[in-house]
């Protein structure tokens, strides 16, 4: 028997909240929580409890992108790192 089925991919995921090896942090004035969701980063709206941003990477060249696993503030909480 071929298996035929191994040779798909997931092109997408979706309701996914936060990844496992990933921290969850707040932004600098407190009204958003920016979490990693596999490869994307997203930031929730705290009030409304929706996603309000979504940061993706979008190079045509890579075939597999890495998944985050750590994000920080910077001491001013105006820009973001993540790794």
């Amino acid at each position: 028997m071929v298996k035929i089925y191994q040779r798909y991919a997931n092109k997408a995921s979706f309701g996914l909240i936060n990844t496992l090896p990933c921290n969850v942090i707040f932004d600098g004035t407190g009204k958003l929580v920016i979490s990693a969701a596999l490869e994307q980063i997203l930031i929730w709206s705290i009030r409304r409890g929706v996603v309000q941003t979504v940061l993706k990477e979008d190079n045509p060249d890579r075939k597999k992108q890495p998944v985050v696993t750590h994000l920080c503030l910077s001491p001013n909480k105006k820009q973001l790192a993540a790794g």
